[in-house]
């Protein structure tokens, strides 16, 4: 039991700082304007409404990132079931992420989309980490 929440933990780790990378990129690719506000609803709003669909499609890849490398690394370091590992990735990040919609303003199809998909990367991770042999 301990090691499994070791590894979740660990996949926490993992899976956010997969995530953060991919979040710095879009940082990178659609920069905030000089002196944006970001807790400013209406300036985020404007700022949000002026990304394309790549934008948008770049940080759902993100978000599914950290759930999938989470998933992998909890399932490859625990003893517990890699599916319920998986799961349990899963909704940690779905956690997050549905914090970030309720927050931040989106597309609607942005968050189904963003949504639906942290469950299902964190089992799919879990499912490619190799099966431990006496382990």
């Amino acid at each position: 039991m301990g090691r499994s929440i070791l590894a979740v933990i660990a996949g926490i780790i993992a899976g956010g700082t997969a995530n953060f990378v991919l979040i710095a990129l879009s940082w990178v690719l659609y920069p905030l304007p000089d002196g944006v506000n970001l807790s400013d609803p209406a300036t985020m709003k404007t700022y949000t409404e002026s990304l394309p669909v790549s934008a948008f499609l770049l940080i759902v890849v993100a978000h599914a990132s950290g759930a999938l490398v989470g998933g992998f690394l909890a399932a490859l370091l625990g003893r517990g079931s890699p599916v319920v590992l998986g799961t349990i990735m899963g909704v940690f990040f779905l956690l997050g992420g549905v914090a970030n919609v309720v927050q931040l303003p989106c597309p609607l199809w942005f968050a189904v989309v963003d949504l639906v998909s942290y469950v299902p990367c964190g089992i799919l991770g879990a499912k490619l980490a190799p099966r431990r042999i006496n382990g």
